[in-house]
């Protein structure tokens, strides 16, 4: 009887301290490391991070070895996860223009030299900032500015630089990035759709269901928030 106790007493604690396995896709590690850290620090499990381009990220699904998976929703679209996933931040699109340089209303773009869009075939952020820079009254007036970039870093790069003026960011690049770079005006959701990021249930679990809450709370909030995923 004793040696029955003594078994089911160690599987308990096996059980309690399981090990949880996220998968995370590009552009999340520095957030996900602060809010795993805090994690850990109020709770026995321990976090292993997986991260990796979408080929490694499938291999990983396909094989069953992770329990979670954190992406936007067009990554976790295109690696075809149908299992229940539960959202966490969403990506959203700002203006922002480089140090010393005013923003305070659309209307001063009609001061600024230059303004930085993402090609609308490199992403629908980038159509979304043209869009919405059309439907601007003045926007004949500042047509002339608009320089198309197939790499949205590139536009963080030149505001730091000084070499542009302002640029259309999503929302995690700019607070990334907000101590080098000037104003920020947020688009209007009328012309976007945020982008979200979830997290999926591959494996689910008591642990993963506790990690998401954790994900969920004011603390890891904060985080995100720092990190320019916003929840609103």
């Amino acid at each position: 009887m004793k040696k029955i106790i003594l078994i089911l007493a160690i599987f308990g604690i096996n059980l309690a301290l399981a090990d949880i396995v996220i998968g995370v896709g590009g552009g999340y590690k520095k957030p996900l490391e602060e809010i795993i850290t805090e994690f850990h620090k109020s709770h026995k499990n321990k976090v292993i991070r997986r991260y990796g381009n979408m080929k490694f990220l499938k291999e990983q699904v396909s094989k069953k070895e992770l329990d979670g998976l954190i992406g936007l929703e067009q990554m976790l679209q295109r690696l075809e996860i149908s299992t229940n996933k539960e959202m966490i931040g969403l990506n959203g699109l700002v203006l922002v223009s480089r140090k010393g340089i005013a923003l305070k209303d659309f209307k001063d773009l009609q001061k600024v030299n230059s303004i930085i869009v993402l090609d609308s075939k490199k992403g629908a952020f980038g159509e979304n900032s043209q869009n919405f820079l059309e439907s601007l009254e003045f926007y004949p007036n500042i047509q002339s500015k608009i320089l198309l970039t197939q790499d949205s870093h590139l536009g963080i790069d030149m505001l730091i630089e000084g070499k542009i003026d302002a640029a259309f960011l999503n929302t995690r690049h700019y607070y990334e990035n907000k101590q080098k770079l000037g104003d920020f005006l947020e688009i209007p959701t009328s012309f976007y759709k945020p982008q979200k990021l979830f997290i999926a249930k591959i494996n689910d679990s008591r642990e993963l269901e506790d990690f998401i809450q954790f994900l969920k709370s004011n603390k890891a909030q904060e985080i995100f928030l720092k990190h320019g995923i916003i929840n609103k």
